[in-house]
């Protein structure tokens, strides 16, 4: 990982700190000056001490098989670990540095992002065209979203809405928007913004209009 200078003209490479194999992916935690970097091919999560320049590695936490995205919840004090082969998600408590939780979630997982003010995770699986909601206080599942081969993906706090972007495959996509209803309790689709073709939903198979599955 390098280190670069951002107070700099020049924006210079100040350090350089030795990782895992095959790192995909980095989170800061701005109270803290902690760095985690989920290593793809070691299976791990380096933490690093960033309120010095020499940036020391000071923990390596061992979680699934190829963690790919992180993301972290300063509410919660959680650092979330997306396993895309291992179809996991590590829950890692920034007090202990130690894994807390490991959560099955759908095929191929490969993104996350999190709503603090609901506290709740969200996790994308490319394969399966699913979004697995989780609980950010008791860790377990809550339901799944369906919203056909997902691309990226955003938790808006203010308004408790996801949005999702659903072009991953074809040139014509849609924007999928779920709100929070918090009195029901569930994610509804309460919008969606279509471009897809006849042709573009016909061969994703997943139709537009498609029920959401919740419990």
């Amino acid at each position: 990982m390098s280190l670069i200078d951002g107070n700099a003209t020049t924006d210079s490479v100040i350090a350089t700190v030795t990782v895992g194999s095959d790192p995909d992916d980095i989170a800061v935690d701005p109270l803290t000056n902690r760095v985690y970097i989920p290593n793809t091919g070691s299976n791990s999560v380096t933490v690093i001490d960033g309120t010095t320049n020499s940036d020391a590695v000071i923990d390596t936490i061992n979680v699934g098989l190829s963690p790919q995205s992180v993301n972290l919840s300063q509410i919660a004090n959680k650092l979330y670990v997306v396993n895309e082969f291992g179809g996991t998600l590590s829950i890692i408590d920034l007090g202990s540095n130690s894994v807390v939780a490991t959560v099955p979630i759908g095929t191929e997982p490969n993104n996350l992002d999190i709503d603090e003010v609901a506290n709740r995770i969200y996790i994308e699986s490319i394969l399966d065209g699913s979004i697995t909601v989780i609980d950010g206080t008791t860790d377990q599942v809550i339901r799944v979203l369906i919203a056909g081969p997902p691309g990226e993906m955003v938790a808006d706090s203010s308004r408790g809405r996801l949005y999702v972007i659903s072009n991953i495959f074809f040139p014509n996509g849609s924007v999928n928007i779920f709100g929070n209803n918090a009195g029901a309790g569930r994610e509804v689709r309460c919008e969606l913004y279509q471009y897809q073709s006849e042709t573009r939903r016909a061969a994703t198979g997943f139709p537009v209009d498609s029920t959401l599955a919740s419990v």
